[in-house]
């Protein structure tokens, strides 16, 4: 079975004494630590795939004096062909973790973990809609013939949200004493209760103009 099959758990030979550590680590995460059994599966799973690759290396069973710098550095490098960064990253977290454990028991001097560096994980950058998009989307609720009261809700709602950089939930926020047409500006309350005063745009401000009107329909609907 390959060590990097992620769909079944692993099960050491039972003659090993690293398990023993292991076992024992695992009871500590589970009884002292309160982790999940998923958690702790996850834990366990790891440090039986580490047993096995070692186990694999020098054709005997296991002990935790097996485990250094170099045999890690192998251990991770085989896994990164085939697993991901942050699986990666999160498996030598198991294996840190774990020297702490047995440090802390004196079970083992020295952490081999201390020097080795955790691979970086790529930060996925945020994709952002063109302004043509963002037009389409902000005239998408009025395209229709007809513009009911909700359509023309929705539409200042979207001017706000584009033509003001106004959040979601300072949008929710506004009330209708907090916005001047005449001057052209917002009274938003952000994070923390911050107060400030936002510019408010043309067309924000002709898209709220022709909802006002037909906000009591929307009223009377809640009743």
């Amino acid at each position: 079975m390959s060590q990097t099959d992620e769909s079944r758990d692993v099960t050491p030979e039972r003659s090993s004494p690293l398990e023993r550590h292991i076992v024992a680590f695992v009871a500590y995460l589970s009884e002292e630590r309160r982790y999940s059994k998923h958690t702790s599966s996850e834990y366990r799973r790891d440090l039986f795939m580490l047993q096995q690759f070692i186990q694999a290396r020098l054709k005997r069973s296991a002990r935790i004096g097996d485990i250094d710098k170099l045999t890690l550095r192998a251990w991770l490098g085989e896994m990164a062909a085939t697993v991901s960064t942050p699986t990666l990253a999160r498996r030598l977290s198991t294996v840190r973790s774990f020297f702490k454990f047995a440090q802390q028991r004196g079970r083992v001097r020295s952490n081999p973990c201390a020097e080795l560096r955790a691979p970086k994980v790529r930060r996925k950058f945020p994709s952002f809609v063109s302004v043509d998009q963002a037009q389409q989307i902000v005239e998408a609720p009025i395209l229709g013939l007809s513009e009911t009261a909700a359509q023309l809700r929705d539409a200042a709602a979207l001017e706000l949200l584009y033509g003001c950089g106004l959040r979601v939930s300072e949008l929710v926020a506004l009330n209708l004493g907090d916005i001047s047409v005449e001057r052209r500006e917002l009274r938003v309350s952000g994070k923390g209760r911050k107060e400030r005063m936002v510019p408010l745009g043309s067309k924000a401000a002709l898209a709220i103009e022709r909802y006002l009107p037909h906000r009591s329909e929307l009223s009377q609907r809640l009743r």
